[in-house]
């Protein structure tokens, strides 16, 4: 499909969405977008039960792309990852990223109010990132019990009340909600 036809597929405020997510507004303007859009959210549950996949038109493309790109680039990537990593390497690539995951975590905690859960966190990724040379062994987990843990700042949003709005296929992500989507593009920046 060409993007003339994919643009008329969308409303208004999924084209904002889309602009906003690929970083073609100003910050100023992409931050009011966002405050504006989380708000209507926040007010729109009463409207997202009666109409449940308003951006059904756009879902399913994006679906069908979703599909395409799996079974031609991810799942093939995927396979030649797992075939020519060792397990050792694997478990080692993981453990780093989780390090890095868990400053993400961390912000979220506070955001939410989890004053002792974020001390836990961050304890986490203190003594993974020194002990555990970068994050590449989890001695935070083995050695000390702290178990990871998983927020980010879709369920942040959700604390605080803002509503999940309509549900909504993301490009290379999959199914997702507004909320989970903004939830997402704000993570990245952490």
């Amino acid at each position: 499909m060409d993007s003339k036809n994919f643009t008329t597929a969308t409303t208004p405020r999924f084209n904002a969405v889309l602009d906003l997510l690929l970083g073609k507004l100003s910050n100023s303007l992409s931050i009011a977008l966002m405050v504006a859009l989380i708000v209507v959210l926040g007010t729109s549950t009463a409207q997202a039960a009666t109409d449940q996949d308003p951006l059904e038109r756009v879902n399913r493309v994006t679906h069908k792309f979703n599909t395409v790109v799996d079974g031609l680039f991810i799942k093939p990537l995927a396979k030649s990852y797992d075939l020519l990593t060792p397990s050792f390497a694997k478990k080692g690539i993981r453990n780093i990223f989780s390090n890095l995951d868990d400053v993400k975590v961390t912000v979220n905690d506070v955001l939410q109010l989890k004053f002792d859960q974020a001390a836990a966190d961050f304890g986490r990724f203190a003594i993974n990132s020194t002990v555990g040379v970068g994050g590449l062994f989890n001695v935070a987990g083995q050695a000390f019990g702290l178990k990871k843990k998983r927020e980010d700042f879709g369920q942040t949003l959700a604390h605080w009340n803002v509503g999940a709005g309509p549900y909504l296929v993301l490009p290379f992500f999959g199914p997702s909600t507004l909320r989970d989507s903004f939830g997402l593009a704000l993570d990245s920046l952490i």
